[in-house]
């Protein structure tokens, strides 16, 4: 058992992963998350894309339905979409693949 003394005095078995290495458990964790990150980000830019696309394809209607379901001109429903799609945007670039890749960092760095 190797020991090592730690910032505040106090004695740390190294055996334990208490020196700074990485268990195998935790090397497991790390890729189980960087995976689930990953696929998380591919689903939602799928996701994000066939939005697009339902927009796109069916403006004309939705934005009529809008307007007279709501009372919102085309112009304040072009700014409703934009900045709906910059949500998504951010929620899937640093909600998702932000962390994926910051665990992908530390899997690969141990």
């Amino acid at each position: 058992m190797r020991r090592s003394i730690g910032t505040h005095g106090e004695i740390n078995n190294c055996d334990r992963g208490a020196c700074g290495e990485i268990l195998p458990m935790e090397r497991e964790k790390i890729i189980f998350f960087r995976d689930l990150f990953l696929r998380l980000f591919v689903v939602g830019l799928v996701v994000a894309l066939l939005l697009l696309g339902a927009t796109l394809a069916f403006w004309n209607v939705a934005a009529g339905w809008m307007m007279h379901l709501f009372s919102v001109d085309e112009k304040a429903l072009g700014r409703i979409v934009l900045i709906f799609f910059t949500n998504v945007r951010i929620v899937v670039l640093f909600f998702f693949l932000v962390p994926a890749i910051a665990l992908h960092w530390m899997a690969k760095k141990r």
